[in-house]
């Protein structure tokens, strides 16, 4: 599920629940209300499946630590680099 990463969008949501951003992508999602954490705000989650209703739900949602990304999948994420290097093109931005 490591392709399914979002982290919590700057905005963060309202009484709705909290905005992410695909970490990949950009995409808005919400996390489902049947979810435990709907109401909480963590800075990254990973979702087994996005559904779309009214807005587009991530479900099954696991808050996860946003360090892991490019420590579990360094082919598909890299770290935020801060001395000013690029970054491959096909590669995520994880912070």
């Amino acid at each position: 599920f490591f392709a399914n990463a979002a982290a919590l969008a700057p905005h963060g949501g309202g009484a709705e629940g909290a905005a992410f951003r695909t970490v990949r992508g950009g995409a808005t999602l919400f996390i489902h209300p049947g979810s435990v954490l709907f109401r909480a705000r963590p800075a990254c989650v990973v979702y087994a499946a996005a559904v779309r209703t009214g807005r587009e739900y991530m479900r099954d949602v696991t808050a996860i630590d946003p360090a892991w990304l490019p420590e579990l999948a360094p082919h598909f994420y890299t770290s935020q680099q801060k001395s000013g290097f690029e970054r491959p093109a096909d590669a995520a931005m994880a912070f």
